[in-house]
């Protein structure tokens, strides 16, 4: 809501004899920087190298003064009633470098080095209804609050009732919407008084939030009787970050990792720290299927160590569920995840087999026996299994000689 004080300034006596009418004789090429600007963002005019050129913002980040020609072509409207833009192609408007002491009698918007600099408006019969338009970008943001102090700097003979208002609109066409609670009825005083300030401090409505382009303007109309100077200065725009809800933010492994060790920990990563709780993750596995884990760490990285190992060579899922995580933060909703997060392995192959040839593991009697039966069976066991062919084993004695056998098993 708008605040009023006064406070005293030092005024020469030339502001009352050097009155100056500034008369363009051409077209000034207009120049302007309406990059969208971020909260927190603010703007006062103390650097005055900042509007050094007629008609030239393009130092001025996000803001711009336009004449705001034939908004209106009658006096005494109030400012709150106009809701279109100026119906004239190059209505981008400065008067830079005005010095102190000096009656400007032209209208529109102009830059005064004064101790304390600023920029002002005044209407007049071409600037009918000059504004400041604010170009701002409220992605991620809630509660834009707006402010600024209108400075009354027209120490003149003039004195008008000068009502100032306050306008948004999300985008950068259409009608604009005003804004009651940013309204001054009247910003100055007079005659030969300069010493009003208003405070405008006004938050956004909700359909100002999270958007890619917010425009604010801060307009005067002509008034009855001849216009006066009022200054924009201090300009603030603040605004709260939204809240988001909890997000995985990494995994190990990582979605897609091959050769993952087959008693390899897990962890998670959120963006913010979190409470975990029930099944807030699952572990599935194609050939050793599910797997519990012990759980370490947190609020933002838990490590989970599986109760068993995985196999050689499988697909493995791993899935941090929405429903079992929620946020620390008090901002709420969000509280829980939007989604579930998964993430896949496979884990390391199996080492290769290397085949050694078959060997015989022991034979009965074992080498060397002695008091063997005459009427004994010979076994032999092999390493593993194996086919023998015809001849693949001899039998000879020193006095019986060689043997033929069955052959069983």
């Amino acid at each position: 809501m708008p605040t009023t004080h006064n406070r005293h300034r030092r005024r020469s006596s030339v502001a009352l004899t050097a009155i100056f009418l500034l008369t363009l004789v051409a077209v000034s090429p207009v120049s302007a920087d309406s990059t969208a600007q971020t909260p927190p963002f603010s703007q006062d005019w103390h650097d005055t190298t900042l509007l050094s050129v007629t008609d030239d913002w393009s130092s001025v980040s996000g803001i711009v003064g336009y004449l705001g020609r034939d908004i209106t072509t009658l006096t005494g409207v109030d400012p709150q009633t106009l809701l279109a833009d100026s119906k004239v192609a190059n209505d981008v408007d400065v008067i830079v470098n005005i010095p102190p002491d000096v009656n400007i009698q032209n209208g529109g918007v102009g830059e005064f080095e004064l101790v304390d600099a600023v920029v002002a408006l005044q209407p007049d019969g071409t600037a009918d209804a000059p504004y400041l338009l604010l170009n701002l970008r409220t992605t991620g943001f809630t509660n834009v609050a707006v402010s600024y102090l209108l400075r009354d700097i027209d120490y003149s003979m003039d004195d008008a009732v000068q009502a100032v208002a306050l306008q948004y609109r999300v985008g950068s066409s259409g009608a604009w919407t005003n804004l009651p609670a940013g309204f001054v009825a009247d910003a100055t005083t007079g005659p030969l008084l300069a010493d009003q300030v208003t405070s405008v401090n006004v938050v956004l409505p909700f359909g100002a939030n999270d958007q890619a382009l917010v425009q604010v303007r801060i307009i005067t109309a002509n008034a009855v009787s001849r216009d006066e100077w009022v200054g924009v200065d201090n300009i603030a725009v603040t605004a709260s970050a939204i809240d988001q809800p909890p997000a995985v933010q990494s995994t190990s492994p990582v979605d897609s990792s091959t050769g993952v060790a087959r008693d390899a920990n897990l962890s998670v990563t959120f963006d913010e720290p979190v409470d975990v709780s029930g099944g807030w993750f699952d572990i599935s596995c194609a050939t050793s299927h599910g797997h519990s884990a012990v759980v370490s760490g947190g609020p933002l990285t838990f490590d989970i160590d599986p109760d068993t190992d995985f196999g050689y060579d499988e697909s493995c899922t791993f899935t941090v569920r929405a429903q079992g995580v929620t946020d620390q933060d008090t901002a709420d909703p969000p509280n829980l995840m939007a989604a579930d997060r998964v993430a896949t392995f496979q884990t390391v192959a199996a080492p290769p087999v290397i085949d050694e040839p078959p060997a015989v593991q022991s034979t009965s009697p074992g080498d060397g026996a002695v008091d063997v039966a005459r009427d004994a069976s010979l076994s032999v066991t092999f390493s593993e299994p194996v086919d023998v062919n015809p001849g693949w084993f001899d039998i000879t004695c020193a006095t019986s000689h060689g043997h033929t056998a069955a052959v069983s098993g």
